[in-house]
């Protein structure tokens, strides 16, 4: 007689945590034959299985189950799977054709959002320095995600209010990561001016769904006090009384 897997593959969601992997022989014997998980990308964390051993007896049943536990998790990932192979059969028993199975556990969690943290931010003042914009995914993953940011315009001047961000940027998440952060370079001036916005959008998500905040407005608060006005002088008159027009400065201070 000889026993193998009754198939060479199966697969379930991760949420089936209670599996039976089918060993059968073919008639019935006393016979045994072991099994150990010799590959496949699961890991440890994915499913409980120690090596061990099968038996059957003369006149009994000719089908006996491997029984593996998977643990279900929250984590979007890619489908994972667990080799199972049998060896060192009995005295007198043969190795069948399936020697080895193919257990996938399938994915069922959905893929992350991907969002700014914030609709809207700002610096408290002109100061030249590099000011940060989160970038946050709802869960993590095991998947490398990415995203594209574009500038999207605003009332700021790339060049003279900020530095470009590269534009469009494209934001990459490791597995695992949750939070990445697009960094925007205010550059300081001494111009009196209103508060400017620089606006970003998300965009082209791989691996992951785009969220609620897709658009965040950056403002760069102006520090500068307004210039002072005033006449050129005190006192000024004509030379004489010849009929002309005579001007008077007005001045800003710089």
């Amino acid at each position: 007689p000889s026993i193998a897997f009754a198939a060479t593959t199966s697969n379930g969601s991760e949420a089936t945590t209670a599996v039976n992997i089918p060993v059968s022989i073919s008639m019935t014997a006393t016979a045994s034959v072991n099994y150990a998980v010799t590959g496949g990308t699961a890991t440890g964390a994915d499913y409980t299985l120690a090596s061990g051993t099968l038996n059957f007896t003369n006149g009994g049943a000719t089908t006996q189950n491997i029984s593996l536990t998977v643990n279900n998790d929250a984590l979007n990932e890619a489908d994972e799977t667990i080799i199972i192979t049998l060896s060192s059969p009995s005295s007198g028993i043969n190795l069948g054709v399936n020697t080895t199975h193919t257990y996938t556990i399938t994915n069922d969690d959905a893929a992350p959002t991907i969002a700014f943290a914030a609709a809207t931010s700002g610096s408290t003042d002109e100061t030249a320095a590099n000011r940060t914009i989160a970038v946050n995914l709802s869960a993590a993953s095991s998947k490398a995600i990415s995203v594209v940011v574009t500038d999207a315009g605003g009332t700021a001047t790339s060049g003279a209010d900020y530095t470009a961000i590269g534009s469009p940027l494209t934001v990459n998440f490791a597995a695992n990561e949750t939070t990445k952060n697009v960094t925007i370079p205010v550059l300081s001036d001494t111009l009196d001016e209103e508060n400017e916005t620089v606006i970003l959008t998300l965009s082209s998500p791989n691996n992951a769904t785009l969220g609620a905040i897709t658009t965040h407005t950056f403002s760069i608060i102006d520090d500068d006090n307004p210039p002072t006005v005033a006449f050129g002088a005190a006192t000024s008159d004509s030379t004489n009384e010849t009929a002309t027009s005579r001007t008077i400065a007005i001045n800003l201070s710089t």
